[in-house]
């Protein structure tokens, strides 16, 4: 089943795929030189995240990577002398780009938080539904988080 999302999180979201993609399966020379470039900036994380198609927890995982480091990788694209790294690089340094993956980043790790309370061990239909209305709660509380000061969203 696939899923619809508004346009611009969804181009957002298949950027940053593309783009991952880029920095670490085009080759592995380039790949080589990002862990290389991550180490020597130290930056928090030494090293981009594969996403997998096939299991959404992933997603969230690449994302939260992906922007812990975003500023490095930002860093190293303007070093290549590709065209498709300047496009990426062009994508990184417009704000609204940045801002939609802000909250991707956050959206996704409390999409996470449920798919992991859902997938617990022993749980009983009782603590499913619990953990489902809690979270139709926690959604209403997020869209008024969004319309105020964003506290939910640190990103």
């Amino acid at each position: 089943m696939e899923t619809r999302r508004p346009e611009h999180y969804g181009n957002c979201d298949d950027t940053i795929t593309k783009l991952v993609n880029f920095l670490r399966a085009s080759s592995s020379h380039q790949h080589r030189l990002l862990r290389e470039f991550l180490a020597e900036v130290d930056a928090p994380a030494n090293d981009l995240l594969l996403h997998s198609n096939v299991r959404w927890l992933s997603k969230g995982k690449v994302l939260e990577r992906f922007w812990k480091i975003r500023n490095d990788i930002k860093d190293f694209l303007a070093q290549q002398k590709s065209p498709k790294a300047q496009v990426f690089l062009d994508f990184l340094e417009e704000e609204s780009n940045l801002d939609t993956l802000a909250f991707l980043v956050d959206i996704t790790g409390h999409l996470n938080d449920l798919n992991l309370k859902l997938q617990g061990k022993d749980n009983s239909v009782c603590d499913l539904v619990a953990a489902v209305q809690s979270f139709q709660k926690k959604l209403v509380i997020l869209k008024m988080d969004l319309e105020e000061d964003c506290a939910h969203f640190p990103h």
